[in-house]
């Protein structure tokens, strides 16, 4: 018997190229052109590989970050994709449109996730008539809370069946009303996505070049290995609330020092505890503020402290989009919270690996003496 030749097999696609995530394909062309032509199952692994997108080797370098998995529904992975580790600088306002985005694309992919788990076996392997084209759904703004309060979920959830209902009265023969509206709902979720990729386009583009940094370092590390980390801007909320520290934080120390109140037994500090500027510090003066036993003060240091809360999200627990600070410190206050030592333990962990404070003394032990800070 002979052996099949080789010619007469199928040659094997290429893999689709991997892209930077700013050169991922999300434009509106691309729905109907693209996407509404993949099978559901198809188009749920291409959107699932832009939401937890990959970093490639020099787009890591380039955003000095690692090259592990991203989550665009996490604000850590959208401020690392930004290039908040490389230099770029956050506004209050880029912050509240990064978390809005989040939040509604979050309920978004539920919902396309829910849609697509409940489509049949044949379904999810369905490809739609090319000749067959759905009107795009007008696209619903991130930012437009009037008509986000205006809905409840059961308000949706009842759209969402009447529009199916809609569909199988004017669906050609043959095309399955549930894929439709799958499809939409990708679609929203890629709308959302690409308002987000320009929000990262725009700060990516705001970062120096490698030439740059490279300039950058033989500048400043002259005689001074952590050169390029002071010379860089700090984001916003660390700026803030460094100099709410400085201001209000480092004098309660230098108090607690002068009157040999660090240690319980009156004894006098030793230079690490006499020093006001270590993270440990920092950390606790936080952790009093998020407790309530410190005021926030302005609005801006409360949401300052907001997004370095979330920004430092573990597994035991984390703080979700939209969440206001006033909510947590209420639930401190009432006895039904995590208490000071868990926050000051959370925020050291986090604070300790931020770039920019990479030279400050660390001092864990500083979580050991928290009481300094509500010393008058």
């Amino acid at each position: 018997m002979g052996l099949i030749g080789l010619n007469g097999l199928k040659p094997r696609a290429p893999p689709p190229p991997k892209l930077v995530l700013v050169e991922k394909d999300l434009t509106e062309e691309t729905l109907a052109s693209k996407q509404w032509k993949m099978t559901a199952s198809a188009r749920m692994r291409y959107l699932d590989d832009i939401r937890k997108h990959s970093p490639l080797p020099d787009e890591a370098s380039f955003l000095n970050i690692p090259e592990g998995r991203l989550d665009l529904h996490i604000l850590k992975s959208v401020l690392y994709i930004c290039g908040g580790c490389a230099g770029a600088r956050f506004t209050t306002g880029d912050f509240g449109i990064a978390k809005e985005l989040i939040c509604v694309m979050e309920q978004t992919w539920a919902n396309m996730d829910k849609s697509f788990k409940g489509l049949s076996s044949a379904q999810k392997k369905f490809v739609l008539d090319e000749a067959f084209v759905v009107p795009p759904s007008p696209p619903t703004s991130a930012t437009d809370e009037e008509s986000q309060d205006e809905q409840d979920e059961d308000e949706e959830k009842e759209e969402g069946e009447r529009e199916i209902d809609r569909d199988r009265e004017s669906l050609p023969e043959g095309v399955d009303a549930e894929i439709v509206a799958f499809h939409r709902l990708a679609d929203e979720w890629s709308r959302h996505a690409r308002t987000l990729q320009d929000l990262v386009r725009l700060k990516q583009a705001s970062l120096p070049s490698a030439e740059e940094r490279k300039a950058l370092i033989a500048t400043f590390a002259s005689g001074d290995p952590d050169g390029l980390d002071q010379a860089k801007m700090m984001p916003d909320w660390l700026e803030i609330l460094l100099e709410k520290y400085r201001r209000e934080g480092v004098p309660k120390v230098l108090r607690a020092v002068a009157g040999n109140a660090i240690n319980k037994d009156g004894s006098s500090p030793n230079a690490m505890q006499s020093n006001p500027e270590t993270i440990g510090k920092f950390s606790v003066f936080l952790s009093w503020a998020v407790v309530g036993e410190l005021s926030c003060g302005e609005p801006s240091h409360a949401e300052a402290l907001l997004e370095v809360l979330q920004a430092s999200n573990d597994a035991h627990l984390g703080i979700p989009t939209g969440m206001r600070l006033a909510t947590i410190v209420a639930k401190e206050k009432s006895g039904q919270g995590q208490g000071q030592e868990y926050w000051a333990q959370r925020l050291f962990s986090f604070i300790k690996q931020v770039r920019e404070l990479k030279s400050m003394v660390k001092e864990e032990k500083a979580l050991h003496y928290p009481w300094i800070w509500l010393e008058e």
